[in-house]
């Protein structure tokens, strides 16, 4: 048999694995082109239209920081600061408390899916029912909350109406619909940690607050 026919016994080479490097910015392409769209290009504008003044039917003006000392010197500024402030520190402070107090009590007790289930579904409801619902629920005649706190001798909460509940009564119930998702992705990390390091922490005698 000729030296161009015959075949070496040697381990077969291996397949080249396909490029999919097109493929990926194919299926990338409409989410960075939303992103660029709706995204980058207002927050770009809108930095430049800050050194500017203009209106809708005049062309924009160069006034360079014209603009942001006029609002260093306007008290709404610095009282829509001190309200921002107040609402991120109440929402994302409690919000990752209570998720984190959900997510080890579900993967100390129980890891049923149903559990995790009902602990998501505030995160479903839709943003307007969930309005609706605590419009209710916190309402200063009608509502079930002011019908206990009045049961109970507290009296009666304007959780809508008075300037020292309002921002709180929001960033609690933004707690309330975003702490079971916050949970589970909390939840997902710690399932992630190996069984064995809380077996040799218990071999040591650690209690659960050392686990933790």
């Amino acid at each position: 048999m000729s030296a161009t026919t015959t075949r070496s016994s040697g381990t077969p080479a291996r397949r080249r694995r396909p490029d999919d490097t097109k493929l990926a910015l194919l299926f990338i392409l409409p989410a960075t082109i939303g992103l660029l769209v709706f995204l980058v290009w207002p927050l770009l504008t809108g930095i430049y239209y800050s050194f500017t003044e203009y209106t809708t039917l005049t062309p924009p003006v160069w006034v360079g920081l014209d603009n942001y000392q006029a609002m260093l010197a306007d008290p709404v500024f610095w009282n829509s600061l001190k309200v921002t402030i107040l609402y991120v520190l109440i929402n994302i402070g409690v919000q990752t408390v209570v998720a984190l107090v959900i997510a080890v009590l579900m993967q100390r007790l129980t890891q049923s899916t149903w559990l995790r289930s009902l602990v998501l579904a505030p995160y479903l409801v839709s943003n307007v029912v969930a309005a609706i619902v605590f419009l209710w629920m916190l309402d200063t005649q009608l509502g079930i909350v002011n019908i206990f706190l009045d049961a109970i001798g507290v009296g009666t909460i304007q959780f809508w109406a008075s300037e020292t509940w309002v921002i709180p009564t929001v960033a609690l119930v933004n707690v309330w619909r975003h702490m079971g998702y916050t949970a589970l992705l909390i939840f997902a990390g710690l399932q992630a940690i190996p069984e064995q390091l809380y077996e040799a922490a218990r071999t040591e005698g650690a209690g659960e607050i050392q686990m933790f």
